[in-house]
């Protein structure tokens, strides 16, 4: 059996609170998330940087060598709302997901 191999990440880090992100567990951080992430992503990759607080938010899309880094006494808190959430019809096994 293969030994698992830590992933490496470009050395890029941009901090999520210089995307207008609030950590106040009530404040949505949606966007801050989407734009921190496309930013990396332009980059090539790299540390998105959670720091201490709770980030109330709904979906995160994290693409390709993002990695998601949360710092001690930081919290992801996702929104209950289910239309944050978008439906994407797939399939698990050959069955629909409807």
């Amino acid at each position: 059996m293969e030994k698992v191999t830590r992933p490496q990440f470009p050395a890029n880090e941009v901090n999520l609170k210089d995307f207008g992100a609030i950590g106040d567990g009530s404040s949505l951080c949606t966007t801050a998330f989407a734009k921190a992430i496309d930013a990396l992503t332009q980059k090539g990759g790299g540390k998105l940087i959670v720091p201490q607080g709770v980030w109330f938010t709904g979906p995160i899309v994290l693409k390709n060598n993002i990695n998601l880094h949360l710092e001690k006494g930081a919290v992801i808190l996702f929104s209950p709302d289910d239309a944050l959430y978008p439906f994407i019809e797939t399939s698990f096994e050959g069955l629909d997901t409807r």
